[in-house]
């Protein structure tokens, strides 16, 4: 559990097996490190150093080695909740060791392909694994790994509601664990204990447990660990909590609840350190520079053994050419040469350019047709007057779109033409209609031609849900599209194709009720009100793309949350997608003088203050804003993504 001085002595190994060129020794050290950094939870530093271990590993025929590392590649797609992907290593991994015939090896693989079944719910296979894992050990005498098949075994009896085995269990991993010296494994398996004495309602125990099991993994820095047994806690106060207060002792009640909140919130900042958005993007990208690399190794090998053999073979042909024919003739016969490979480059490039331009039309077409689905801004602003849309795509087509429709009457009555020149409309008409207007900016995966392909499937969808089907509250209609994405690209299939899926924010505004609904898919809605901006987040499930849900009922059991939100004088609503945000640029006291610094994001931060100091301003007037601020903003810099920000002042 001395994770420093751990690193230190590896550290050190590595130089070592570095200055002797002892590459078996360099694989080595790499991976005992990158188990390290994933007891601390650092995942994505355990996943550059697996991966480096592995191809070195690969490189020299090391398979005891490319089955070890393997193996802990799969613990860190596990961790990430990405068991598909967790599970293809780990078998690749039990493959490996049971050709290389170590019993020891086979022995661990099997019982982590035991926990990714555990997490997946098949516990037939949970059940199947852990048995082989652990008759594999005890024929070894492998008192490391009877402890944790022990362990886990007691994870599947407590599932099952079977806590008395579970607890047997649980004590005999820890006896075995506590003469072994792991402390993180002593951790882990007190926690376990503190969770089951909290389920059978023995609280002072389940606290004394778990207690000792943030000391240890605090002490060792083993931040996930750590992050889970902080969130147990929290459930045990809680509970007691409860408890307390069905009893009126408020004070031990408010006391509990305190501890609870306090363990959460510990829990949770640990949870989004090591989870976050970012490090899941890091770890994508270490894979992909990996499998990029190994490529590109093979290729260099093919481009040199085609590069040898031209060579030898030129070398010939010089010989042949001189013995036979003057040097007159040879640049004669070059000079022929060149000018066929003129020709040929010349009608080459002609070909190019007529597909490059046959391209651009189709693209410059496709522009066309996209603008034609989204209502005009002005058609728009014929039932929100107080409105504006700043739609700017990255490339000729977009990715992002707007979408709007008014659901209860026609626009003659509410907003039509003969409506929308009356300086009293905003004020009278809307207030006093039945109408319920729908208004969404929807951000779908990629930007350009791939984007815009996802946008019409998006377009059409939401046309289905809300104006076929009738359906107005918004976390229905997130609902819906949702299953439509998942339906109409297979999504749920083995093998499916596309990950494609976006991200959206949604609003009903609700006349008869003065209420605007709203639900969001990653992407959030911001409410100015009386000096004040309040942002209600979208839920952090994308629509569509999510290629671990493969079964029907899995996808009809997400929902959305449906946030609603009274009317209030002056209240203006924005609704946007994440390019404005995302906009890489220069801070204003680099722009004037240098634009070689390091470029920053414009952030939320600055986003919600420039909704605060415009809030005064007509819309049009702030669409303006968005416009100069943009601009200001990137400089020079290219523009980062599709840009789309909505504004509507209520009253």
């Amino acid at each position: 559990g001395n994770f420093a001085k751990t690193l230190d002595y590896y550290a050190k190994g590595l130089k070592i097996s570095e200055e002797i060129n002892d590459k078996k020794g360099i694989a080595r050290h790499l991976g005992n490190s990158g188990i390290v950094y994933y007891a601390q939870g650092n995942f994505t530093k355990a996943l550059e150093l697996y991966l480096k271990a592995l191809k070195m590993a690969e490189g020299i025929g090391d398979k005891r080695g490319v089955a070890g590392h393997l193996g802990n590649i799969a613990s860190i797609y596990a961790d990430q909740n990405d068991y598909p992907k967790a599970l293809h290593y780990a078998m690749k991994a039990l493959k490996s060791a049971e050709e290389l015939g170590s019993k020891k090896m086979v022995a661990i693989i099997t019982g982590n392909i035991g926990v990714i079944y555990s997490h997946q719910g098949d516990y037939a296979k949970t059940q199947e694994y852990y048995s082989k894992a652990l008759k594999l050990a005890k024929e070894l005498g492998d008192k490391s790994g009877i402890a944790r098949t022990l362990g886990n075994m007691g994870n599947i009896y407590k599932d099952h509601g079977d806590y008395p085995k579970a607890l047997d269990y649980y004590f005999r991993s820890l006896k075995m664990r506590e003469e072994l010296g792991a402390k993180d494994l002593i951790a882990t398996t007190l926690s376990n204990i503190g969770s089951l004495y909290t389920l059978t309602g023995k609280f002072n125990e389940a606290e004394q447990y778990l207690k000792k099991a943030v000391s240890i993994n605090d002490s060792i820095g083993a931040l996930d660990l750590l992050r889970q047994t902080e969130e147990i806690l929290s459930t045990l106060y809680d509970t007691t909590a409860q408890l307390a207060e069905s009893r009126k002792q408020f004070s031990i009640s408010a006391k509990n609840y305190a501890l609870s909140m306090l363990y959460f919130k510990k829990a949770i900042t640990l949870k989004d350190t090591i989870f976050s958005r970012e490090n899941k993007k890091q770890l994508v990208r270490k894979e992909m520079n990996f499998e990029f690399e190994k490529k590109e190794v093979a290729t260099k090998a093919a481009q040199d053994k085609e590069i040898a053999v031209k060579e030898s073979e030129k070398k010939k042909q010089k010989i042949v050419i001189w013995s036979v024919i003057a040097g007159l003739l040879l640049i004669v016969a070059f000079s022929l040469f060149m000018f066929n490979r003129w020709r040929i480059t010349k009608k080459q490039k002609n070909i190019i350019e007529k597909q490059k331009e046959k391209i651009l039309d189709s693209i410059n077409y496709a522009q066309r047709i996209q603008q034609s689905i989204l209502m005009e801004e002005s058609e728009i602003q014929s039932y929100l007057p107080n409105s504006f849309i700043y739609f700017q795509p990255k490339d000729i087509v977009s990715g992002d779109f707007y979408w709007f429709s008014e659901v209860g009457g026609s626009s003659e009555s509410v907003g039509g033409s003969k409506k929308e020149n009356d300086p009293n409309f905003s004020n009278h008409e809307l207030q006093t209609t039945n109408y319920k207007l729908i208004i969404a900016a929807v951000d779908c995966t990629g930007h350009g031609v791939p984007g815009a392909f996802m946008s019409m499937v998006g377009n059409t969808l939401l046309n289905q849900i809300v104006n076929e089907k009738g359906i107005t509250t918004p976390s229905d209609i997130l609902r819906l599209l949702n299953i439509g994405v998942h339906d109409t690209l297979h999504q749920e299939k083995i093998g499916a194709l596309s990950e494609d899926g976006m991200d959206i924010a949604l609003c009903c505004i609700d006349y008869k009720n003065k209420e605007v609904q709203f639900a969001g898919a990653q992407n959030p809605l911001f409410v100015v009100s009386e000096k004040e901006v309040i942002v209600f987040k979208g839920d952090d499930i994308a629509i569509g793309g999510d290629m671990v849900i493969r079964q029907k009922s899995d996808l009809l059991q997400i929902e959305y949350t449906n946030h609603t939100i009274p009317f209030k004088k002056q209240m203006t609503i924005y609704l946007s997608t994440d390019g404005f945000r995302d906009q890489l640029g220069f801070p204003e006291r680099v722009i004037a003088k240098e634009e070689n610094g390091s470029q920053k994001k414009f952030g939320i931060q600055k986003f919600k203050e420039l909704l605060l100091q415009n809030q005064h301003l007509d819309m049009q007037k702030q669409k303006e804003i968005f416009s100069s601020a943009h601009i200001s903003w990137k400089g020079s810099a290219a523009q980062t993504d599709d840009i789309l920000v909505i504004g509507v002042t209520i009253l």
